[in-house]
C-alpha cells in the first residue's frame, strides 16, 4: 500500500503544472500556510480559534492546495512547547483550535504550522505570528515580558521591542460586501447580518468579532501582506524523503518485543491492523517490515481516541508492545518580541479574567457547531441493516441468524465456528463466503468469529451486512458483519492476547463558534462572541450570517478575511458598539 500510494505521488508530480522540481528531477508542490486566529491576544485557559489556509505556491497564481489533509500546529515560548494539535485540510482548508493551559505564563508565544510536505524542502519555511497570553490568575511570566515600572498614564499605546522586519504593502486587496443594521446593538440580542460577492469567482473567508480593549498587542502581518512576504521564501532545494499526507495522517510506529517474547524476525512480514473504538468503519492495514516498523495511511482519525492495533497472525503467547511516531518536529522558533506590562491594563484583564473563569464555569465557550468530517470510505456502499428491537430478542447469537437473518450463518469448521455471510458470486449464484468475512464490533474487527458467537445479543443495537469482496491492502474479505451496541464501546469485549490498546492524538473536529446564547438565562461575557472558519460565498452569491450580543457594553471589530477561487486575497475590517 505505501508503495501504490508513493508511486500515485509521483505521478500527479510529474502530471499537474505548478510544481517545483527537486535536485533529484521529481517534482513536489510548494506549500505555505497562513494561520487566521479569532484574536491576537488571549487570556491563559482560553481556546484560540484557527481558520487554516493551505497554498499551492508553485503555480503561476497562488491556489489552495489539494495535495496535504493535515497540518501540526505547535504554540512555542522561548523556552518549548506550551501546546498543540493537529488540523484536518480538505481542498487547502481546515479548522480547529488549540486549548490554551490555565498555567500558561503571561508572555509572547509564537504559533506555528506547517505539513509533512513542507518538510522535503531543505529548510522548513513553516507558518508563524506572534500571540499575546496573559495569566490572570498567576504571577508567571515568560521570559519575553518586560515591566515599564514609569508608567503611570491610565491607557498607554503597546510597545514592543523586537527585530522582526514589517514589511508594509501598498496593493489593496479584494473586499466583500458587508450589509448590517446599523453600528451600534443592544446588548444581549441577535443580530442578522450579510456578505455579499461582487466577483465572479467564489471565496472562501474567515469572520471573527471580537471585543476590542487596550491591552498590549503583536501586530501580524494580515493575509494580503503575508502572502507577499511570506511566499517569496520558495527555496529551491528539495527532496523527496517524505511521503505527503495526501489521503489523511500516516500514522508510523513500531512493534518492541518484549524480553523471553518473539523475535522480531518472527513478527516480520504479518499483517497489522488498526482500528478506531466506537468508529465508523475506521479500520486500516500494514505489513510489519524486518524492523518492526509499520505505517497506516489513514484518512485522519478525529479527536482524542483509543485505538486497538491487532496482529491477527500472531502467536497469542507472543508478548510484545506497540510504540506509535511522534509525527510533530518542535523546531526552534525565532526571537519572540518583548511585551512590555503596564499598570493601566488592570480593568481590562480584570474583566478578561472574569469572561475566561464564567465561561469556564458555565460552558458557554463550548457552544459551536461542529461540521462532519469525511471518513473512511470502506464501507460507503449499499447494505443490509437490522435494528434488532424490531425483532424477538434471542439470548443466543446464533438463534438471532437462523431466526431472521437469512443472510448470515454461522459455521463449524475443524472445531472453529467461523460467520458466513451469503453473496452472489460471479456466476450469479447464491453461496455463501468461506472463513474470510470481517467481523467487526463496535468499530474493532474480531479475527475470533467464536467471540462473535458466544457474544451477548441482547448487547446488540443493530447489525450492518456488506456483501461482496473488500480488500484492505493485502488482506482480502468476503462479506462484512458490522455490530452496533446500544453504547457503543463494545461492553463485556476482552481483548486478545495478540492485541494492543492505545491512547491517540487525532485531529480536532472542524467547528465554528456561534455563541448563540439566547434563551440559556446564562452570564454572557465572551471576548470572542462570532467565529465562523470558513464562510463559503459562491459567485456573485451572497451569505447571511447571525450572531449575538454579550451581555456589557463595548466596542468590537469585526474582521474578515480569505481568497478567492482565482488567489486573490480579500480582506474587510469594521468596527461597531454595544450599548
Amino acid at each position: 500500500m505505501k508503495n501504490i500510494i508513493f508511486c500515485i505521488f509521483i505521478s500527479l508530480c510529474t502530471a499537474v503544472p505548478g510544481f517545483a522540481w527537486s535536485n533529484s528531477g521529481e517534482s513536489i508542490t510548494v506549500e505555505r500556510i497562513y494561520l487566521n486566529t479569532d484574536k491576537e491576544c488571549y487570556v491563559a485557559g482560553e481556546s484560540v480559534w484557527i481558520s487554516l489556509f493551505c497554498f499551492d505556491t508553485g503555480s503561476e497564481n497562488t491556489k489552495l492546495s489539494t495535495i496535504s489533509s493535515i497540518a501540526y500546529i505547535e504554540l512555542q515560548s522561548s523556552t518549548g512547547l506550551v501546546a498543540k494539535t493537529k488540523v484536518a485540510i480538505i481542498s487547502g482548508r481546515g479548522s480547529g483550535r488549540v486549548e490554551l493551559p490555565a498555567s500558561t505564563p503571561t508572555g509572547n508565544y509564537r504559533l506555528i504550522a506547517y505539513t509533512a510536505n513542507m518538510r522535503n524542502e531543505s529548510d522548513l519555511h513553516y507558518f508563524d505570528k506572534v500571540l499575546t497570553v496573559y495569566n490572570t490568575l498567576t504571577n508567571e511570566r515568560d521570559k519575553s515580558c518586560i515591566t515599564d515600572e514609569n508608567d503611570t498614564s491610565s491607557v498607554s499605546a503597546p510597545v514592543f521591542v523586537t527585530s522582526d522586519t514589517r514589511p508594509v504593502l501598498m496593493e489593496v486587496p479584494k473586499t466583500v460586501l458587508l450589509d448590517m443594521p446599523g453600528n451600534q446593538f443592544r446588548q444581549n440580542n441577535d443580530v442578522t447580518f450579510k456578505l455579499s460577492n461582487k466577483y465572479d469567482t467564489p471565496m472562501s473567508l474567515s469572520v471573527s468579532i471580537v471585543n476590542e480593549d487596550d491591552l498590549s498587542t503583536y501586530k501580524n502581518l494580515p493575509m494580503y501582506n503575508y502572502m507577499e512576504s511570506g511566499f517569496s521564501k520558495n527555496d529551491a532545494n528539495f527532496g523527496v524523503k517524505v511521503i505527503p499526507e495526501y489521503e489523511g495522517e500516516i500514522v508510523k510506529g513500531r512493534v518492541v518485543t518484549v524480553s523471553g517474547g518473539n523475535r522480531i524476525d518472527n513478527i516480520a512480514g504479518k499483517n497489522i491492523f488498526l482500528s478506531v473504538v466506537g468508529g465508523d468503519s475506521e479500520i486500516y492495514t500494514s505489513v510489519i517490515d524486518s524492523a518492526g516498523r509499520f505505517a497506516f495511511y489513514t484518512t485522519n482519525i478525529y479527536g482524542n481516541a483509543d485505538l486497538i492495533a491487532e496482529i491477527p497472525q500472531l502467536d497469542t503467547n507472543s508478548t510484545f508492545n506497540i510504540e506509535l511516531d511522534d509525527n510533530f518536529l518542535y523546531p526552534s522558533v525565532k526571537n519572540i518580541p518583548k511585551l512590555v506590562l503596564r499598570r493601566s491594563y488592570e480593568k481590562d484583564l480584570l474583566k478578561r479574567s472574569l469572561a475566561m473563569q464564567l465561561n469556564k464555569r458555565y460552558g458557554v465557550d463550548t457552544i459551536f457547531a461542529k461540521s462532519d468530517p469525511m471518513h473512511n470510505p470502506l464501507l460507503s456502499g449499499r447494505c443490509k441493516t437490522y435494528m434488532l428491537d424490531n425483532y424477538t430478542r434471542f439470548p443466543v447469537m446464533e438463534e438471532v441468524m437462523i431466526e431472521f437473518i437469512p443472510e448470515l450463518r454461522f459455521k463449524k469448521i475443524d472445531k472453529k465456528s467461523y460467520l458466513q455471510v451469503r453473496w452472489e458470486n460471479n456466476f450469479r449464484d447464491l453461496t455463501f463466503s468461506t472463513d474470510n468475512t470481517l467481523t467487526v464490533i463496535d468499530g474493532v474487527p474480531v479475527f475470533d468469529h467464536n467471540v462473535v458467537l458466544r457474544y451477548d445479543p441482547l448487547k446488540v443495537k443493530s447489525i450492518n451486512i456488506y456483501e461482496g469482496v473488500y480488500y484492505m491492502g493485502n488482506a482480502e474479505f468476503t462479506g462484512i458483519v458490522v455490530f452496533k451496541t446500544y453504547k457503543e464501546d463494545f461492553p463485556n469485549f476482552v481483548l486478545p492476547k495478540n492485541a494492543k490498546m492505545l491512547a491517540f492524538n487525532g485531529v480536532g473536529q472542524p467547528c465554528r463558534l456561534t455563541g448563540n446564547t439566547a434563551g440559556d438565562m446564562l452570564p454572557d461575557y465572551r471576548t470572542t462572541i462570532f467565529w465562523d472558519p470558513d464562510v463559503r460565498i459562491t459567485s456573485k452569491g451572497d451569505a447571511q450570517l447571525k450572531f449575538h450580543t454579550p451581555d456589557y457594553p463595548g466596542r468590537f471589530v469585526m474582521t474578515i478575511e480569505g481568497i478567492d477561487a482565482s488567489g486573490k486575497p480579500i480582506y474587510l475590517q469594521t468596527k461597531f458598539t454595544v450599548f
